[in-house]
C-alpha cells in the first residue's frame, strides 16, 4: 500500500508522521518546493511539480494494481480530487471527498452562507461592493476563497479598498480568540467517526489568520453544543472526508463560520487524545469496520513554532501560550525527537528565505 499526500510543508509533514508511525510508504506530491516535508524520515518519495496537470499525470503513472490512498492537505487539493474523482478511481486510488457540487459551495464563503443561513446561526455575509450591508453592523473584510487558480490566497482581514469579487464583508463577531473554536475530524456519508473541539490561542497574521497555537476545549457544555451542530451539518449534506468546521461563540450564541473540507494543520493534536486521524481515514477508505472514536477530554495543545510571530501582533496572548507550553500535553508542528530535520529545514526557510 502507498499513501500519497497532496500538498506540502507543515500540513503534509504532520500527515506523513502520523502515517509513517505505522511503517507505510509515504509519497508527497506538491506544487511548491520546500525541504520542510522533504527532509522528514517518514517521507520516502517527494516530488514537486509546476502545475496540477503534472500532478494528475504523475498519479496516472502509478501501478493501477497497487492499493493507493490520497490525502488532501488544502482546499485546493480537495477540489482537485473531487473534480478528477472518476479518473483517480479508475487508476486505483482511494479517498474520501464529497461531490464537487458540494465542495464548490463550502469553498465559497458567500455561497456557503446563502446555502445554510436558514438552518444555522451565521454572521451576515455579503459581496465586497457593500451594496447589501446592514445598517448599524460592524464588518470585517476577508477573502471569499482560500485559493485563486492554483495559488493560495493570503489569510487575514483586509482594508475597505478590497472590493472585487474575491472578497466578502462579514458581520464582525468577538475577537477573543478563546471563543474561536473548531470541530475537526473524519466523516463518511454524514456520520462522524472521530471529532475533537479546539480553540485558538494565537494566530498569524492577526486578526483573521491561521492558528499558530490551539488547545483542546475543556468546557463540556460548549463542546457538546459544537459537536451537535457539526454532526447535524455533516449529516444534512452527507459529508465525506476529513473536516474542520469553524465556529465563534459570541453573545451567548454559537455562530457557524465555515467548513474546511480537508486535513487541517493541527490534526496531530488527536494523537495526544488517543486517536490517529489519518488511520481512521485510511480504514474508511478501505471500507474496513470503524468504530466511532471517543477522543479523551484532556488538556492538550498544538504549537506552531512560528507562534513567536503572533506575539508581535498580540502580546496579550503570551500568558495563554505559556500555559499551553507548561501545562498539559503538547505537540509541536515541526520539532520531533524522532524526526528532527524538518524543524531545521523550517528554521532555514524562515531565517534565510530558502
Amino acid at each position: 500500500m502507498i499513501d500519497v499526500i497532496l500538498g506540502d510543508k507543515s500540513n503534509a509533514l504532520s500527515l506523513a508522521r502520523s502515517i509513517g508511525l505505522n511503517g507505510r510508504a509515504v509519497h508527497v506530491l506538491s506544487l511548491s518546493k520546500s525541504d520542510v516535508c522533504r527532509s522528514s524520515r517518514f517521507v520516502s518519495v517527494y516530488h514537486s511539480y509546476g502545475k496540477s496537470a503534472d500532478v494528475l499525470d504523475a498519479l496516472k503513472s502509478y501501478d493501477a494494481n497497487l492499493m493507493k490512498i490520497l490525502y488532501p492537505t488544502s482546499d485546493f487539493w480537495c477540489c482537485f480530487i473531487s473534480k478528477n474523482e472518476a479518473e483517480l478511481k479508475s487508476w486505483g486510488f482511494m479517498f474520501l471527498v464529497s461531490r464537487i457540487s458540494l465542495v464548490e459551495v463550502v469553498l465559497d464563503k458567500l455561497r456557503f452562507f446563502n446555502e445554510f443561513r436558514a438552518s444555522y446561526n451565521m454572521p451576515f455575509t455579503c459581496t465586497s461592493d457593500g451594496k447589501n450591508l446592514l445598517s448599524g453592523v460592524e464588518y470585517v473584510i476577508k477573502p471569499r476563497f482560500s485559493f485563486q487558480g492554483e495559488s493560495l490566497v493570503k489569510k487575514g482581514f483586509r482594508g475597505e479598498g478590497e472590493v472585487d469579487h474575491g472578497f466578502i464583508w462579514q458581520a464582525k463577531l468577538t475577537q477573543d480568540l478563546s471563543m474561536h473554536l473548531s470541530c475537526s475530524g473524519v466523516a463518511q456519508g454524514g456520520t462522524v467517526f472521530a471529532a475533537c473541539v479546539t480553540s485558538k490561542v494565537a494566530e498569524y497574521p492577526s486578526p483573521g489568520g491561521t492558528a499558530t497555537v490551539v488547545k483542546t476545549c475543556l468546557d463540556e457544555s460548549l463542546s457538546n453544543m459544537i459537536l451537535e451542530d457539526t454532526k447535524s451539518l455533516l449529516a444534512d449534506i452527507k459529508y465525506d472526508g476529513a473536516f474542520e468546521v469553524e465556529f465563534i461563540f459570541d453573545n451567548e450564541k454559537l455562530w457557524l463560520l465555515e467548513l474546511n473540507p480537508r486535513f487541517w494543520l493541527q490534526h496531530q493534536i488527536f494523537t495526544l487524545l488517543g486517536v490517529n486521524i489519518p488511520e481512521v481515514y485510511r480504514r474508511l477508505c478501505l471500507r474496513e469496520s470503524v468504530n466511532v472514536e471517543d477522543c479523551r477530554r484532556v488538556r492538550a495543545a498544538w504549537v506552531h513554532e512560528g507562534a513567536v510571530l503572533a506575539l508581535f501582533k498580540s502580546w496579550s496572548s503570551v500568558k495563554d501560550i505559556a500555559v499551553c507550553f507548561f501545562l498539559g500535553k503538547k505537540i509541536l508542528a515541526h520539532w520531533s525527537f524522532r524526526d528532527p530535520m524538518p524543524f531545521f529545514s523550517f528554521l532555514k526557510e524562515k531565517v534565510c528565505g530558502k
